[in-house]
């Protein structure tokens, strides 16, 4: 059976195991300085480059286990989807490729930080926009410049007021950090057919959402070395650092 090798380069790492003729991809990250670079075209080209280099292995089908939404949005833009909890890029099956076209991202639960397109985000000259028109490089209240914004679909989240949020979506309470579903008047909500989901950092990880202060993408996922959940060290150590 052929080793396992490690990919590494252009800030994205990897172990990369054969199996039969399935490439089996664990341990896939992007570097934490790269994702904070000004724009997504800082770190799209080094995705594309890897899932080149997947390619080229000859391999019949690709299984990359994550558990970060941002990284299955990532990887659904460049033809996986998600199949349990892998996302899986299948030559040659033009059923598979046609669910990638339509539902790739579309992911059960929008665990992340991220919103639905139409939550009010405050600016920094205190008007209110779309999150879902925001552009990187547009300066919001609380956070400063927008650094990435990341689209992908959903089924499932919770409403809070109204607003639809990531189930672990951090907002401040009282002086202290918890998880939007934790809120006693979050509502949970389903759509089977999906629905599209917004996620966005910014260079101060803050977020201001409708009356809601809000920690961004980056510090929800990365900051705090969570992979798929906003877990208690990581509110406990966001709590020690304060509510702003």
């Amino acid at each position: 059976m052929p080793a396992a090798t490690d990919y590494n380069r252009d800030g994205l790492v990897a172990r990369i195991t054969p199996s039969g003729d399935v490439l089996i991809v664990t341990g896939f990250e992007i570097a934490e300085d790269l994702l904070m670079t000004f724009g997504e075209e800082t770190y799209l080209p080094a995705v594309a480059a890897f899932v080149a280099d997947l390619e080229a292995r000859g391999a019949r089908e690709i299984q990359v286990f994550s558990q970060r939404s941002g990284y299955r949005m990532l990887l659904a833009r460049f033809g996986f989807f998600l199949e349990q909890d892998r996302m899986v890029l299948r030559r040659g099956d033009p059923a598979a490729v046609l669910r990638a076209r339509l539902d790739a991202a579309t992911l059960e639960e929008m665990t992340t930080c991220a919103f639905d397109p139409d939550c009010p985000v405050r600016m920094a000259d205190g008007t209110f926009r779309m999150i879902g028109e925001l552009d990187v490089g547009e300066e919001v209240a609380e956070g400063g410049l927008v650094t990435a914004v990341m689209r992908g679909r959903h089924r499932s989240g919770v409403l809070l007021d109204g607003l639809g949020m990531g189930i672990n979506t951090a907002i401040s309470l009282e002086g202290g950090w918890i998880r939007v579903s934790d809120h006693p008047r979050a509502v949970p909500f389903h759509r089977e057919a999906g629905a599209e989901g917004v996620s966005v950092a910014t260079l101060n990880h803050r977020l201001r959402i409708g009356p809601w202060l809000c920690a961004d993408f980056f510090e929800t996922n990365s900051r705090m070395a969570e992979l798929s959940a906003l877990s208690d060290l990581a509110l406990a150590a966001m709590n020690r650092q304060g509510s702003r």
